[in-house]
């Protein structure tokens, strides 16, 4: 059986959350510099204010987990907040399933929500990142099929993680606002992540803003750039919810890349910004793949934009 490290802590870590988070999910781990580079993100990010690090059993094939932990090796713990997620099962048969699909199309391995799976992902996340608490756990891609399995085994594991101090903080992370409202009212969720659904393209988290609101249910905004296509809308082959994006996509980006043009304003740094003028959203995860690609999202997440560029935005009925 792995050995966990044990801690006496049952409360939330102190540190301040930050208003953006750096999610590890676009990492690339087999470049020859890809530790080195990563080292240095990570470092940056917590230097810069971005010191909420997400990652998940899933992300690098399977590696992202363990190499974050030899990234934050050394580092204080007190320093940066921490998350991973449990769901997926990654196997070397899943990973290299992975590695060799269609990539035009992100492939997922499959999911257990089991009690025994759950105890097995976080003892080995707590291993793999070499720490002895975890500030959240999500419960990864979950939906209404699952209510029952999750209520049976994932559930009941993660909270008495959480009593035992190992676990901080309860929540799922999925990209399906209805199947979020089906699962917060079934499941005890303290914080919840929602990919893609309350940016510059797409307001459709209004629903389970409201309900996470009445709830007192943290929301972290994760994907604002939508898969990329709001990084540049011009790519040819730009890509919406991990897929090549459809024309009418591509359009209305266009049409928010105009109004920036015309303000003066990048629409990178629209689209990080938009999401955090609701207050129900309390971070924003963030996913760079470089160090450039970080260093700018630090620099445009604290550019000024005017509020006559807001306005703008909204008279054109782009968003409400």
């Amino acid at each position: 059986m792995t050995q966990v490290p044990t801690t006496q802590r049952s409360d939330i870590h102190p540190l301040d959350q930050p208003r953006y988070g750096f999610g590890t999910g676009a990492l690339v781990w087999d470049r020859p510099d890809s530790d080195t580079e990563a080292k240095k993100m990570v470092r940056q990010a917590i230097t810069r204010g971005m010191h909420w690090i997400d990652t998940s059993p899933m992300y690098g094939f399977g590696h992202a987990e363990s190499r974050i932990g030899h990234v934050l090796g050394g580092l204080d713990r007190s320093t940066y907040l921490l998350s991973t997620k449990t769901g997926y099962v990654m196997t070397a048969e899943t990973a290299a399933a992975m590695k060799t699909s269609d990539p035009r199309v992100k492939r997922y391995p499959p999911r257990d929500y089991s009690a025994e799976h759950t105890r097995r992902s976080v003892e080995q996340s707590l291993v793999n990142l070499g720490t002895q608490r975890l500030d959240v756990v999500f419960i990864h891609d979950p939906s209404v099929t699952d209510v029952e399995a999750i209520r049976r085994g994932a559930s009941p594991v993660l909270q008495r993680f959480k009593q035992q101090g190992i676990v901080g903080q309860v929540g799922i992370g999925l990209s399906s606002v209805d199947d979020a409202l089906v699962l917060m009212d079934a499941l005890k969720m303290e914080v919840i992540m929602i990919a893609g659904q309350h940016t510059l393209l797409v307001q459709a988290a209004g629903p389970l803003l409201h309900r996470c609101g009445e709830a007192g249910v943290e929301v972290f905004l994760a994907g604002p750039l939508n898969s990329g296509i709001l990084a540049d809308p011009y790519h040819p082959a730009p890509r919406f919810a991990y897929r090549p994006a459809s024309q009418c996509w591509i359009e209305k980006a266009r049409r928010v890349a105009e109004i920036c043009q015309e303000f003066g304003v990048s629409l990178k740094a629209a689209a990080l910004q938009y999401p955090l003028r609701d207050d129900r959203i309390r971070m924003v995860m963030t996913g760079p793949a470089t160090l450039a690609e970080l260093e700018e999202t630090t620099i445009l997440a604290d550019s000024t934009i005017t509020s006559d560029f807001w306005k703008a935005l909204q008279i054109s009925g782009i968003y409400s």
